[in-house]
C-alpha cells in the first residue's frame, strides 16, 4: 500500500488531482484510515490511472471518463465517446479558424488604415456553418408579396406535425446569388426556405435541396463544407436592422469586404431571421406557437443576419494583386453568377450575364504541355467556386494573326479519368491525336481545361473530386475563353468527349452564360446515370457470356442483374456517404458480388472507373435530357458522333440525344456513325449495326476483334462537324 503522497510520486501526478478523482469517484483509494482519514493506494491501482490520464489527454470530459472507465462494452462505448468527441473537435477548429481569419482580416485592414470592417449598421464577421437538420420548401416567387410566408407556413405545419421544430431561427436560401451573383432579381426569385429540426423526423428525408414541385423536404444544411483552406465552413456575416429592403446593400458590403480579405463566395447566400413580423402570414397562431421567441411586432424590431458563404481565394499571387492594384480591385467587383470569379476586360452589352474569372500567370512559369508543331499554346488559370485555382490551356496554330483578328474558339471537356488533358508533340491515343490536329488544322482556338487535382490545378485528389465541382472548374473556364486575347466572344463551341459530353449540355443550357455556336458529342449518354450503368453492365455481361460459352450457364445474365438494379439503387442514393455505401455493399454478400461484377470497381468499394462515390451520385442527380432540350431552345445546333466499335456508349444512348433535340427543334441535331472506330478515337474491326438501331441495354460490339491502321476517320468525322457547325448548319451524316 502506498500512502497518497507517495502514490502521487510513483504515478507522477498530483496529490490535487487524486484527491479530485477520489471526490468524482474516479479512483477511489483501496484504503482510508477511519481514524486519520489518510488515503492509501495500492499498485493494481495504477492501470486504471494510466488509462484515467490517457482519456484526459484526449480532451475528454471526466464525466465521459467515467462512463468509459467502467463501460461493460469497453470497445463500443469507447468508439461512441471518439466520435462525439471528433465531431465537438471539428467544430472548435472551424471556430478558432474563423477567428484566426478574422483577426487576420482586421490586422490588415489595421495596416491598411482601416479599424474594422462593417456594412450597414453592423460589423462584418466570419463565422463558422455547422452542419443542421432542416425542412425546406423551394420555389420561385416574387419577394416582397405573401408568397415566400406562405411557404414558411407549409414548412412550419411539417415540423409542428411531426413535433421536430427546433429553438432555431427559421432561415431562407437565396439560390439566385449561388456562385457570387450579389444582385437579387427584380422579377421571381428563386428562395428555399428552411427551419431547422431536432433530428426526430426521419421518415420524410429525402436529401433533395429543390425537391419534387410542392414538397416539404428535410435535408442536412451544410452537409457538405465549403473549403477555407480545404479546410472549415465558413461565412462572411452581417446583421442589420429594420425593413428587408437591406438584404441587398448587405449583400453588397459583403462582397466587397470577402473580395479584400482574399476570399470568395462559394455558395448562395442566406437570410437568418432573427426578430420578424407575422403580419402578412396566413397562420398566424401557428406562428406564434413555434417562432414565438423571434417575432417583432413593428417592422423596425426586425432584425436579419444576412449570411455568405465563402472559401479562401487559392491564389495568394491573386490576393496579392488584388490588395495592391485598384484596378485589379475595381475587376474583382464584376463577381458574377455561378463561376466564383471575377470578370476580365469591359462586358459588352451581349455578354452581361456572362460569368467570369480572374486569370493569374501560371504559377511555376514551366512550359505547360510539350511543344507542338506549328502550335503556340498559353496557360492560365481560373478561379472555381470552391476557391481552386486550375489551368486552363489555350493552344492554336501559329499563324500570324491579321490586324487584330479574332478567332473562334471550341472548349474541349474531357472523359471520365483522371488522366491529364495535356497533349504530347507526337503519338499518344486516339484523343491525343485529334486534339493535336485540332489545336494544328482546325484554325481554332482549343480550350482545355486540366481538373482539379491534376498537376498544374489545385483541389483535392481528382479521385475525390465531385462531378458539380469538375463542371463549375469548365464553366469558369468557358466564362475565361471568352475574355481571353485573340477569341471572337461571339464564336464559342463545345466540344465534350466520353463523360464530358454530361457536361457540355448543363454549360450550353445555362441561361447565366451567353449561348455558344454550337455543342459537338463523342461517345456519350443522355440516360440518368443509374439507367446507362445497369445498361452497360448488361452489355459487359452478355459480352462475358458469349465469351465464355459454352462453360457459361446461359442464364448468368438474368440471374445477375436483379443485384446489379439494387447495386445502383443503394450506392447512387442522394446523400449515402461512402462510409456508409461501403458498409452496406461489403455486408451484403449479393451487393458485394455485384459490385465487383462491374468494369472499373475500387475493390475498396470506394469509387468506380477511379472516380468516388460522391462524383457518381452528382452525376445520377443530373438531368441530362432536360439540358438537352433547354440547349436547342437557345438555338444551338447540335452534333452526336459515336465510333460504331464504341463498346461503352451505345448507338441507342445517341440516338436519343438526337431525338430529345428534334422533338423540341426539328432538324437541329445530327447523328453520325463513324465506321471502324471505337470510344476512344482508335481505328479497329468490328461486327458494326446501323447507327442507333439496337435497343439500349442490347449487345453491342465488345473489344475489336482486330488491330488496324488508325486511318483518321475520327479525325476527319470531328473535323467536318466543326466545319459545318461554324456555318451554322448541322452535319447531316459523318462520313
Amino acid at each position: 500500500m502506498f500512502r497518497i503522497g507517495e502514490f502521487a510520486r510513483l504515478a507522477r501526478v498530483s496529490v490535487r488531482a487524486l484527491r479530485r478523482y477520489d471526490a468524482l469517484g474516479l479512483l477511489v483509494p483501496a484504503h482510508v484510515d477511519a481514524r486519520t482519514g489518510y488515503r492509501a493506494y495500492d499498485a493494481a491501482q495504477l492501470p486504471r490511472l494510466a488509462r484515467l490520464r490517457e482519456l484526459r489527454a484526449l480532451g475528454l470530459a471526466l464525466a465521459e471518463v467515467a462512463a468509459l472507465l467502467d463501460a461493460q462494452d469497453a470497445p463500443a462505448a469507447e468508439r461512441a465517446a471518439f466520435t462525439r468527441h471528433r465531431l465537438a473537435l471539428r467544430a472548435r477548429l472551424r471556430a478558432d479558424r474563423a477567428r484566426l481569419i478574422e483577426i487576420e482580416a482586421r490586422l490588415a485592414a489595421a495596416a491598411a488604415g482601416s479599424t474594422r470592417s462593417t456594412g450597414g449598421d453592423g460589423a462584418i464577421v466570419l463565422a463558422p456553418l455547422g452542419p443542421c437538420l432542416v425542412a425546406t420548401r423551394r420555389a420561385v416567387v416574387p419577394l416582397g408579396t405573401g408568397a415566400v410566408a406562405r411557404l414558411f407556413d407549409e414548412v412550419e405545419a411539417f415540423a409542428a406535425h411531426h413535433r421536430a421544430r427546433a429553438a432555431e431561427p427559421p432561415l431562407a436560401i437565396l439560390h439566385d446569388t449561388a456562385g457570387g451573383a450579389m444582385r437579387l432579381p427584380d422579377g421571381p426569385t428563386d428562395v428555399e426556405v428552411a427551419v431547422p429540426l431536432t433530428g426526430s423526423v426521419t421518415a420524410a428525408r429525402d436529401g433533395a435541396a429543390d425537391g419534387p414541385a410542392g414538397a416539404v423536404c428535410v435535408r442536412e444544411l451544410d452537409a457538405a463544407p465549403l473549403r477555407v483552406s480545404h479546410g472549415a465552413s465558413l461565412a462572411a456575416t452581417l446583421v442589420y436592422r429594420g425593413a428587408y429592403t437591406q438584404t441587398g446593400p448587405a449583400l453588397d458590403a459583403l462582397h466587397r469586404w470577402a473580395l479584400r480579405h482574399g476570399l470568395a463566395p462559394a455558395g448562395p447566400a442566406r437570410e437568418r431571421y432573427l426578430r420578424f413580423g407575422v403580419d402578412d402570414w396566413t397562420e398566424l397562431s401557428l406562428a406564434a406557437r413555434a417562432r414565438a421567441a423571434y417575432v417583432a411586432d413593428r417592422t423596425e424590431a426586425y432584425v436579419t443576419e444576412v449570411q455568405l458563404p465563402v472559401a479562401r481565394a487559392a491564389s495568394a499571387r491573386m490576393s496579392r494583386a488584388l490588395r495592391a492594384s485598384p484596378t485589379a480591385r475595381l475587376l474583382a467587383c464584376f463577381f458574377l453568377a455561378g463561376s466564383g470569379a471575377a470578370f476580365v476586360g469591359t462586358p459588352t452589352a451581349g455578354h452581361a450575364q456572362a460569368r467570369a474569372v480572374i486569370r493569374v500567370g501560371d504559377r511555376d512559369g514551366a512550359p505547360c504541355e510539350p511543344p507542338i508543331a506549328g502550335v503556340r499554346t498559353t496557360c492560365t488559370r481560373v478561379l472555381t467556386p470552391a476557391g481552386y485555382s486550375v489551368r486552363v490551356l489555350r493552344t492554336a496554330s501559329d499563324t500570324p494573326d491579321r490586324g487584330g483578328e479574332r478567332r473562334p474558339a471550341v472548349l474541349f471537356v474531357q472523359w471520365l479519368s483522371c488522366d491529364p488533358v495535356t497533349v504530347p508533340d507526337t503519338g499518344g491515343d486516339g484523343w491525343a491525336r485529334m486534339l493535336r490536329e485540332v489545336a494544328q488544322r482546325s484554325g481554332m482556338v482549343l480550350a482545355r481545361t486540366e481538373k482539379p487535382g491534376l498537376p498544374g490545378s489545385e483541389g483535392p485528389p481528382c479521385a475525390r473530386l465531385g462531378y458539380d465541382e469538375e463542371l463549375a472548374a469548365h464553366r469558369a473556364a468557358l466564362t475565361a475563353l471568352r475574355a481571353a486575347p485573340g477569341v471572337d466572344p461571339d464564336s464559342i463551341y463545345l466540344f465534350g468527349g466520353s463523360m464530358g459530353g454530361t457536361m457540355v449540355p448543363l454549360l450550353a443550357a445555362d441561361p447565366a452564360l451567353p449561348p455558344v455556336r454550337g455543342v459537338l458529342v463523342w461517345g456519350t449518354t443522355a440516360l440518368p446515370w443509374a439507367e446507362h450503368l445497369v445498361a452497360l453492365d448488361r452489355r459487359v455481361f452478355e459480352g462475358r457470356v458469349s465469351a465464355a460459352r459454352p462453360a457459361a450457364p446461359p442464364d448468368s445474365v438474368a440471374v445477375w442483374m436483379p443485384a446489379q438494379l439494387r447495386l445502383h439503387a443503394t450506392w447512387l442514393a442522394p446523400g449515402a456517404a461512402p462510409s456508409v455505401v461501403a458498409a452496406v455493399v461489403a455486408g451484403d454478400p449479393r451487393l458485394a458480388a455485384a459490385w465487383r461484377r462491374q468494369l472499373g470497381v475500387d475493390p475498396g468499394f470506394v469509387g468506380l472507373y477511379g472516380r468516388s462515390v460522391a462524383f457518381h451520385q452528382e452525376a445520377a442527380r443530373a438531368n441530362w435530357e432536360g439540358a438537352w432540350a433547354r440547349v436547342v431552345a437557345r438555338g444551338v445546333p447540335v452534333v452526336v458522333l459515336r465510333g460504331a466499335c464504341d463498346a461503352l456508349m451505345s448507338g441507342a444512348e445517341h440516338a436519343r440525344i438526337a431525338a430529345v433535340v428534334d422533338a423540341v427543334s426539328p432538324g437541329r441535331a445530327r447523328y453520325g456513325t463513324v465506321p471502324g472506330t471505337t470510344h476512344g478515337l482508335q481505328a479497329a474491326g468490328c461486327a458494326e449495326a446501323p447507327a442507333g438501331s439496337a435497343p439500349v441495354g442490347s449487345t453491342v460490339p465488345g473489344p475489336p476483334r482486330r488491330a488496324a491502321p488508325d486511318d483518321g476517320r475520327a479525325v476527319t468525322a470531328i473535323f467536318e462537324a466543326l466545319r459545318r457547325l461554324r456555318g451554322g448548319i448541322a452535319a447531316e451524316r459523318a462520313p
